[in-house]
């Protein structure tokens, strides 16, 4: 998912007036998510090759998308992730390929 360019002010202003940061900066999913290419292209792709992780519900819920899950900041720019979400989403990304990653 990516963020808007004034989501890291947003997390600031929310912290600065002790506001929940994920749910006071939370983008809409459907802005948040647009179409996939990469997606699209695994998709037509022979499953036994190709495997598609969908990381999707470690951000986002059924209407939004968070800049801040479990207390940790998501994103450090519009579509770079934070170098601690990743860590956090390490087990899960482990599982999806099978331990190999």
């Amino acid at each position: 998912p990516s963020m808007r360019t004034t989501t890291m002010s947003c997390v600031s202003r929310a912290l600065a007036r002790r506001r929940a940061p994920g749910r006071t900066c939370a983008v809409p999913r459907s802005r948040a998510l647009p179409p996939d290419p990469a997606a699209a292209a695994v998709a037509q792709q022979d499953p036994t090759r190709f495997k598609l992780v969908d990381l999707t519900p470690f951000f986002c819920d059924a209407k939004s998308c968070y800049p801040v899950v479990g207390g940790v900041l998501v994103h450090k720019d519009v579509n770079h992730v934070t170098r601690r979400f990743a860590e956090t989403l390490s087990p899960y990304l482990r599982r999806a390929l099978g331990g190999f990653a």
